[in-house]
């Protein structure tokens, strides 16, 4: 399809090619470029970035249809007599986990009697990664809790822990598996037995100690998925240990290496989902000591993500700080809480008309985008005299967020 008339040589390519959306974003930027250079009016802009909008649309329903296919064949492959096909099969069910719901007896079936160990870690894993959707496999997964891989036993724990309900005899199985020398098989078992059985009164300080040295060690090794069921564990077993934590976390959190950085991000989200009680502590280390100390304690304070009106107040009125690195690092910590910080939108609107920083200006605009993508229009609107570029930016990421 041409864009006949308004831009030299553009073709929108088809849906079927795998990097199609990648590929038209980047076009869409050149557009967008190109209209600056050329002087066309901004409805044409306008219509041609809704044509490219409503292409990328359709593009996105149809890689949920092929999703969905491609969930159905490796189902169908995990009974396959090939073994290097079956542990490729786990791996796209783990990915696409979501898409997956209907293979669940499959994956049961693979969990229990697949002669490979990889294999059977795999199925549980993907039950972890369905959470409650998976509880018609508890019984399978408290079978497995007696496998005879450490692998499969404490991937077993885990899945239970996530899922959140299992059968009274898995109790047993659990309180065997924290006896073991193995330490994830201790910390998964102590996370389990945590979640699935309250009652119990159990001192779990070792496995919350093992599960903090394991944490760290996991994201030395770039280990993604442990990290955050470590993360997990940890803050269910200890949240003092937990909150020691967050500063370790905090600066890889800002590593040049991404994937180690993604990691530390992932596990201090989850980590601020039992760090509620905590917020005054957090925000004294935020508002207090050294420049550098309170900027990782702001920055921790956007990874965490914990909806408290205290943390809320606190950013919103040091958008107002004497420092601008204090200001800047607010309006990324109220933008990585995303709908939490809705009611910061105001205050953020106002601080972008009040200062005359140019990267003030851009990352308190983003931090907008991040809380509400739909309420971005007016923004643009009253940017595109003050800076122009940072308002095209801006429409294109929106475009970007809602598909």
């Amino acid at each position: 399809m041409k864009l006949s008339g308004c831009f030299p040589s553009i073709t929108l390519p088809f849906a079927n090619e795998a990097t199609s959306t990648s590929h038209e974003f980047t076009m869409m930027r050149s557009c967008l470029r190109y209209s600056r250079r050329s002087l066309l009016p901004a409805a044409i802009i306008t219509l041609c970035i809704a044509m490219i909008g409503s292409h990328l649309g359709a593009t996105v329903l149809i890689k949920k249809e092929r999703i969905k296919e491609r969930v159905k064949r490796a189902a169908i492959d995990l009974t396959d007599p090939d073994s290097d096909k079956r542990f490729k099969a786990t791996e796209t069910l783990r990915i696409w986990a979501a898409y997956a719901t209907d293979a669940i007896p499959v994956i049961s079936t693979a969990l229990t009697t697949d002669e490979n160990d990889n294999v059977r870690a795999n199925a549980a894993a993907i039950l972890e990664e369905m959470g409650s959707a998976a509880k018609n496999a508890t019984c399978s997964l408290t079978k497995a809790l007696s496998d005879s891989s450490q692998s499969v036993r404490s991937a077993a724990a885990f899945a239970l822990g996530n899922i959140g309900s299992a059968p009274v005899e898995a109790r047993h199985a659990l309180l065997s598996l924290l006896r073991e020398q193995e330490p994830r098989t201790q910390v998964a078992a102590a996370f389990a037995l945590r979640l699935l059985f309250p009652e119990m009164k159990f001192n779990f300080d070792e496995q919350a100690r093992l599960s903090e040295a394991l944490l760290l060690d996991s994201l030395s090794k770039n280990e993604g998925s442990e990290t955050v069921r470590l993360a997990c564990a940890l803050g269910s077993l200890d949240r003092q240990r937990a909150l020691s934590a967050v500063p370790e976390l905090a600066q890889l959190a800002g590593s040049p290496n991404r994937s180690l950085a993604a990691n530390a991000r992932y596990a201090l989200k989850e980590l601020g989902r039992h760090l509620a009680e905590f917020v005054p502590e957090i925000l004294l280390e935020a508002s207090e000591g050294l420049l550098g100390d309170r900027i990782l304690a702001i920055d921790a304070i956007g990874w965490l993500q914990i909806d408290s009106t205290e943390i809320l107040s606190f950013l919103v009125e040091n958008l107002g700080a004497a420092d601008g690195e204090v200001r800047i690092a607010c309006c990324r910590a109220l933008g990585r809480m995303q709908s939490q910080a809705s009611s910061a939108l105001p205050a953020l609107n106002e601080f972008i008309r009040g200062t005359n920083e140019a990267e003030e200006r851009r990352v308190a605009a983003y931090a907008i985008l991040d809380i509400s993508p739909k309420t971005i229009g007016d923004l643009v609107e009253y940017l595109k005299n003050i800076d122009p570029d940072l308002a095209m930016d801006l429409r294109v990421a929106q475009i970007e967020s809602q598909l």
